[in-house]
């Protein structure tokens, strides 16, 4: 495996922080040529240095508004698993997560309008009610920028 330079770890803070741009807006930003971006990409998969790219839906442009929602449980209970397969075949949910601090899940949905809102909501609530002990909702801001700065932390000197 070869050890990663300054510019492939420019490449994988870019990623990390939109998925979807271009070659040339990459090389742009690492400062090197779009073709040297590719086959840079192509190395970085191959070597297992990024696994996968996951979509960066805009849900504002389809008529949707995009929200969060984070459940804590009281403690671990066997309603759980009931409760990640009731959500994971829920309609409108785009995405269930188990987090760790403050709540246990982080599940996103999606809805047209307030009405839509607290009727998906409230059967999720309600399937786990006994069990769950807080919830907080929030809805999407698209307007942050989130950045792991790969390029500046977790270097090795030689």
């Amino acid at each position: 495996m070869q050890e990663l330079d300054a510019k492939d770890r420019k490449i994988i803070s870019t990623i990390a922080d939109n998925g979807i741009l271009s070659y040339a807006e990459i090389g742009k930003r690492a400062n090197i040529s779009k073709d040297s971006v590719k086959a840079r990409i192509q190395r970085l998969i191959k070597e297992k240095y990024l696994l996968s790219f996951f979509p960066d839906v805009d849900y504002s442009k389809l008529g949707y508004y995009h929200f969060h929602t984070y459940i804590k449980f009281g403690t671990m209970v066997p309603e759980e698993e009931r409760f990640v397969a009731f959500v994971k075949n829920y309609p409108n949910v785009v995405a269930l997560t188990k987090v760790i601090g403050e709540y246990d899940y982080e599940i996103q949905f999606v809805f047209r309008n307030n009405f839509e809102l607290y009727t998906l909501l409230d059967p999720i609530i309600q399937m786990a009610r006994t069990a769950i002990t807080k919830v907080h909702p929030v809805l999407s801001i698209r307007d942050l920028e989130y950045t792991m700065q790969i390029e500046k932390s977790g270097r090795r000197d030689k």
